[in-house]
């Protein structure tokens, strides 16, 4: 009996955690830089907007050059690893990119870690650095957002 309980309760939270991952996610908007990455030297920084939509659209924003922002429209899938602690994923059209994404987003510290996969045929990229969140998803009307 008391292994059936167990098996109860990871079973409901096992399909409930993404529920609070989107929760914690939609109608926001994650603001982050690279700072630290393994990609070359001479890149500048990279800074994005990210617009999370709702449970499975974001709106990305490259803004490391305001004269000249670039911007994209993904599916993205998330998953809760732990308490506050999501996983964020997507895979951008061939057609386009074919750019990869997966971001690792600690809201207890506020850091972000990732990989970027096939933005050089060789290597996957590791970056990281620190994101803010916040909820206003017009607030910056010179960027792609979901409105």
């Amino acid at each position: 009996m008391k292994m059936l309980s167990i098996l109860i309760v990871v079973l409901a939270n096992f399909f409930t955690m993404p529920a609070f991952a989107h929760k914690l996610l939609t109608g926001s908007v994650i603001s982050h830089s690279w700072t630290e990455n393994t990609f070359p030297q001479t890149w500048p920084t990279p800074k994005f907007e990210t617009y999370i939509c709702d449970e499975k659209t974001l709106v990305w924003n490259n803004i490391t050059d305001l004269n000249r922002p670039t911007s994209g429209i993904e599916t993205y899938h998330v998953v809760e690893l732990a308490p506050r602690l999501l996983q964020v994923s997507w895979k951008e059209s061939p057609e386009t990119t074919n750019y990869g994404v997966i971001w690792t987003l600690d809201f207890n510290n506020m850091v972000i870690r990732g990989v970027l996969v096939n933005l050089d045929t060789n290597v996957n990229y590791e970056v990281s650095g620190i994101f803010s969140q916040r909820h206003n998803l017009n607030d910056k009307l010179y960027l792609k957002s979901c409105i």
